[in-house]
């Protein structure tokens, strides 16, 4: 790729170009005065994908919870497994988990590699949910998966919040 740019009265040269995705080594190189100076190469990745991510667990949509996955833990835990998959230019990832619009985890890390498997336990009230499940990869490019739920309070092993009043 070649660029042509103006060096500004401070020094700064300010160059556009265009690359897809992927891997390159870049280096600057100025003429002047009939000169040449070249700058080290230096490895750049541009990534303008946004990592794909979609539920394993619940595999339905609407889906119904019906196990607790943490019985230990007051409330309802539905496990969410998501596959997220993407380029692998990109390794650092952060997912946020909400639930009925309202942000309960995150973010948090998200492994590296591609494809990777995202699970987290999230805490549900009785009733129909909407959660959303987001990952933002380093370059800030971000994809989200979405899924209604239905927890079911009802269920042999659900944890459910006791209070005990006495005078």
């Amino acid at each position: 790729v070649l660029a042509n740019g103006v060096v500004g009265v401070d020094g700064a040269v300010s160059l556009d170009a265009t690359l897809p995705t992927g891997s390159y080594s870049l280096s600057l190189q100025v003429q002047a005065n009939g000169e040449t100076a070249s700058s080290p190469a230096r490895a750049v990745a541009v990534d303008l994908t946004a990592p794909s991510v979609a539920f394993r667990t619940p595999a339905a949509d609407p889906a119904v919870v019906t196990e607790d996955a943490e019985p230990g833990t007051e409330g309802q835990q539905a496990l969410l497994v998501l596959d997220v998959t993407e380029a692998a230019v990109v390794t650092a990832r952060t997912a946020t988990i909400e639930v009925d619009g309202v942000r309960v985890v995150g973010p948090v890390d998200v492994a590296a590699g591609s494809p990777a498997v995202f699970n987290r336990a999230v805490t549900l009230t009785p009733g129909d949910h909407a959660l959303r499940v987001c990952v933002q990869d380093a370059a800030g490019n971000e994809g989200c998966a979405t899924r209604q739920v239905n927890a079911d309070p009802a269920i042999p092993g659900a944890v459910v919040a006791t209070v005990e009043v006495t005078d």
